[in-house]
C-alpha cells in the first residue's frame, strides 16, 4: 500500500477547491476606520463575514486591517456574477484614492490622472 488515504479505485477529486461559487453573490467593498486615515478595498462572497474577520471577531482578515479596528463598510459594489468580475472591480477601485473609492460609478476604465486631463 502506498500510504495514500484513498484507494486507487477512488482518487481524490481533481477539481480546484474554492469558496462557494454561487453566481451573482460576489461583491467588492471599501472599508474605513475612525482611527486609520486610509481605506481598504477587497472582495468577498459574504461581506459581513469578511468584515468580522477584518475586525478580529473571526479568524482571517488582512494584516493591513489589524491596525485601525474597528473597520466599517463605507461602500459596497456588485453583485458580480463571478470572482473575475469582482477582482476587476477591486482593481479599478484600487486605482482610485480617498473619497473617489466611495463614489465609484462602476466604470471599469482607469481614472484619468491630473496630467492626462485636458486643460479647460
Amino acid at each position: 500500500m502506498s500510504g495514500a488515504p484513498w484507494s486507487d479505485s477512488h482518487p481524490p477529486s481533481q477539481e480546484p477547491v474554492t469558496e462557494r461559487q454561487e453566481p451573482g453573490v460576489w461583491s467588492a467593498y471599501v472599508l474605513t476606520s475612525e482611527t486609520h486615515p486610509g481605506t481598504y478595498v477587497g472582495i468577498a462572497l459574504d461581506v459581513e463575514r469578511r468584515l468580522a474577520q477584518h475586525n478580529g471577531e473571526q479568524p482571517g482578515g488582512a494584516r493591513f486591517t489589524r491596525g485601525g479596528r474597528p473597520w466599517e463598510i463605507a461602500a459596497r459594489y456588485g453583485p458580480y456574477a463571478d470572482r473575475a468580475q469582482a477582482q476587476r472591480a477591486e482593481y479599478c477601485l484600487k486605482q482610485r484614492r480617498g473619497r473617489e473609492r466611495l463614489v465609484w460609478d462602476g466604470d471599469f476604465e482607469a481614472p484619468e490622472s491630473e496630467e492626462a486631463r485636458p486643460e479647460a
